[in-house]
């Protein structure tokens, strides 16, 4: 079996202290009403930093994997 190493860089990169974004354009959060949507909002916030959870969809379209794509809907079949 052939090992492949990938060479030592004689000037390694350096690390940045980090990015910084303008925030000018950042407001505070108005006062919200006390309603049932809030109350929602907050039990679904509370229990997501309870019970992490990755919050998103597959997109088999995305970055060239057209041949990853299948009817989501259809279920998978496999041919006889």
């Amino acid at each position: 079996m052939t090992r492949y190493t990938l060479p030592v860089l004689a000037d390694p990169p350096k690390a940045t202290p980090g990015t910084v974004h303008d925030t000018s354009h950042v407001r505070d959060l108005p006062p919200l009403p006390d309603d049932p949507e809030v109350e929602l909002d907050r039990a679904l916030a509370a229990q997501l930093v309870r019970e992490k959870a990755i919050i998103g969809v597959f997109d088999e379209g995305c970055m060239g994997m057209y041949n990853a794509i299948f009817d989501d809907a259809g279920g998978w079949t496999t041919p006889a």
